[in-house]
């Protein structure tokens, strides 16, 4: 199963909301590596980004979407 996570305002949201998901804490993020990550992806609308996948064996993906 894929889990998607949807954000509409880039990739931002979404991708944090995935990285908790798949494991991730949220006082241990590099903030400097998630700074780099949303500069790179925030204008990829449509794109699926493969975050990794969860306890369940289910992949997380996060989708930035425009509107």
């Amino acid at each position: 199963m894929k889990l998607i996570y949807c954000g509409y305002f880039g990739t931002y949201g979404a991708y944090l909301a995935a990285y908790i998901h798949a494991g991730g804490v949220v006082d241990n993020i590099d903030i400097l590596s998630y700074h780099e990550f949303c500069q790179k992806y925030a204008e990829r609308f449509g794109n699926m980004i493969y975050i990794g996948m969860d306890k369940g064996l289910r992949e997380i993906y996060a989708l930035g979407c425009k509107e």
